[in-house]
């Protein structure tokens, strides 16, 4: 069954509502930026860095809510597309409004330090856009309906079959098919989020196809580490593509928490003390 991409979803939810939302929110801001100077009678950049710093720690607190959002489903909160919409395109808003707050100046300070927070985790956000709208069809298109303890599965069941071929095998092969067992690693650590593992499945069909032992037992087993090999490639890059989500989420929920934080600082700085570069 195919698999609708899910940025069919979220992203076009309401005919692009938050999507317009976030548009018209940064070209007002953008326009009070660029014409703040013919202002009068008020300190313009005082209100403006007060009010565009509050409406961004506002917004941030929005985006922190979709993480309790996401995990519950009380009555008038909203539909979850919903609030996925909005956390994205508001994630993608201040990309632009922290650096009209900060005058697209980056200091050596704690406002600096939550200008920078800020858009790493909004980059990270829109880099999981990208994973989310990719890795879930590759994943079920790499299954083919399969779940991943069918594949588990189907590969021990192999493994009984080639190790009932044994008996009928010469020495050379059945150290080709006892070293492809004793070697076969699924996963790969760190590595495998940048590397495709090595397939030992694959390299032991080729050794045992080297050998060119011409019987049926021999080809039969060909054949079976073949069949092992394209399962072996299968959960290797299932478990690739996952991994990837997970370590994308392990970087961008701390790192929006700890922008959250900050900016809390920062703006706790300015009201209460006064400080302009804590």
């Amino acid at each position: 069954m195919a698999v609708a991409p899910m940025h069919d979803g979220f992203l076009v939810h309401k005919r692009f509502r938050y999507g317009w939302l976030a548009l018209l929110l940064v070209g007002f801001v953008a326009a009070a930026f660029f014409y703040r100077d013919r202002l009068e009678g008020i300190n313009v950049d005082l209100v403006f860095g007060y009010g565009l710093g509050g409406l961004a720690l506002a917004i941030m607190l929005l985006l922190t809510w979709f993480g309790v959002r996401k995990r519950s489903y009380a009555k008038g909160a909203g539909p979850l597309k919903g609030w996925l919409s909005a956390h994205v395109y508001l994630g993608i808003a201040l990309i632009f409004l922290v650096p009209m707050h900060g005058g697209f100046v980056i200091e050596p300070d704690i406002h600096g330090l939550a200008y920078v927070l800020v858009l790493i985790t909004a980059f990270t956000g829109v880099l999981g856009i990208a994973f989310y709208g990719l890795y879930p069809r590759r994943v079920a298109a790499n299954r083919d309906g399969l779940t991943f303890d069918d594949m588990v599965k189907r590969m021990a069941e192999v493994d009984i079959e080639i190790r009932g071929l044994s008996p009928k095998l010469s020495e050379a092969a059945n150290d080709v098919v006892r070293g492809e067992v004793a070697n076969l690693r699924i996963g790969g650590g760190v590595r495998m989020l940048f590397v495709k593992p090595r397939n030992r499945s694959r390299h032991a069909q080729m050794a045992l196809h080297r050998l060119a032992i011409d019987n049926d037992a021999a080809r039969r087993a060909e054949a079976l580490l073949e069949r092992k090999a394209d399962v072996v490639d299968r959960l290797q890059r299932d478990i690739q593509m996952r991994s990837r989500l997970r370590v994308w989420l392990l970087l961008h929920v701390p790192l929006s928490l700890a922008a959250l934080a900050v900016v809390i600082s920062h703006g706790v700085g300015m009201l209460v003390f006064g400080l302009g570069s804590v």
